[in-house]
């Protein structure tokens, strides 16, 4: 029998690294960047704007599946407004079937004015975008019987109003076939960033999760070389594999066992940086990142010390600012009056 290591003094290695191939494309802080998909979008996402990218973090609300991420960015690039019929009323607030609860609102008005601007803000931000970054979470689909659309959230309605099915990877591969063609004609400046979604959606079995998985992965893969066929500029990114396989034990999820935990959802953004960034820009993430940790201090009472950080805190953002002009869209959001 061979031994598990032959030598004392060889480190142990307890786990199988994941290698991210070489990518023909990079991310900096000059580019603007979209983030669509599961809740680990907002993840990466988060992270992202915590170092001062100029990223716009799932603007048409959470999406799982990859019917619903189609059918809200077809929305997005057509650009058309919501109407008044594509509402409802369920429990006493109104909710759209296209987006997640967060856009729902105690009137038809409100709620249409969340949605009509959720469109319009996606519908610019993916003109400008120099990055699409796309994170599918289950193929779990549930389909309005009315309508015959994929529905972003149930909204609490009664069951017995939906068709739940899964996606075979033909099938999401058919259906996002169709959006890359609409994203390549709309900015053919873009480059697709996809990844499947680590986190487990053990509601419908572990085991159906794991099928899910699968059915993502070939999805991906297959649609990484349709896109490079087209002539588009595509990667895949490995998140999942990551999770599953190099960090590989329950010490790197949340308390709920399915998300990962906020150790794990460093080290993965980590190898994105280490993938997509250059050196240059890991240093200048890393500056805003230490910015971004000063700000969210928060001192104990109004004192002249704390008054004094606050000072140079801002004085510190003004001068990041004048070194790289390229902060601006993010620093606004942050400082909106720095040069005041």
């Amino acid at each position: 029998m061979k031994a598990l290591n032959d030598s004392f003094d060889r480190p142990l290695q307890l786990s199988t690294p994941v290698e991210t191939e070489p990518q023909g494309f990079g991310i900096s802080h000059s580019d603007k960047i979209v983030t669509v998909g599961s809740c680990f979008a907002d993840t990466v996402g988060e992270r992202l704007r915590r170092r001062l990218f100029d990223v716009e973090v799932n603007p048409m609300g959470i999406l799982f599946n990859p019917a619903s991420i189609c059918r809200s960015l077809h929305m997005a690039i057509e650009g058309k407004p919501y109407s008044d019929s594509m509402v409802f009323e369920h429990e006493g607030r109104w909710h759209s079937p296209d987006f997640h609860s967060a856009f729902s609102a105690d009137t038809p008005g409100e709620c249409l004015q969340k949605v009509n601007e959720a469109i319009r803000r996606t519908h610019q931000a993916l003109k400008e975008a120099r990055i699409l970054s796309l994170t599918f979470g289950s193929t779990h689909v549930f389909t309005l019987k009315a309508t015959g659309a994929p529905v972003a959230n149930c909204h609490k309605l009664p069951a017995d109003r939906f068709e739940e099915s899964d996606l075979t990877p033909e099938q999401t591969v058919d259906m996002c076939q169709g959006l890359l063609d609409e994203l390549q004609q709309f900015n053919p400046e873009l480059r697709i960033i996809l990844t499947v979604s680590p986190v487990r959606h053990k509601a419908y079995g572990l085991h159906r999760d794991r099928l899910s998985k699968s059915a993502l992965l070939l999805a991906a893969d297959r649609l990484l070389r349709l896109g490079k066929d087209k002539g588009l500029s595509m990667s895949y990114f490995p998140a999942y594999e990551i999770l599953t396989d190099e960090l590989r034990d329950y010490r790197y999820y949340d308390r709920d066992l399915v998300h990962p935990s906020e150790l794990a959802a460093d080290i993965i953004f980590r190898r994105l940086g280490q993938t997509y960034f250059s050196g240059e820009t890991r240093a200048l993430a890393d500056r805003c990142h230490q910015l971004m940790l000063q700000m969210a201090h928060r001192p104990l009472g109004q004192t002249e010390a704390a008054a004094e950080f606050a000072r140079r805190t801002r004085q510190q953002a003004a001068e990041l600012l004048r070194d790289r002009p390229e902060l601006a869209p993010a620093m606004s959001r942050v400082f909106p009056n720095l040069n005041d």
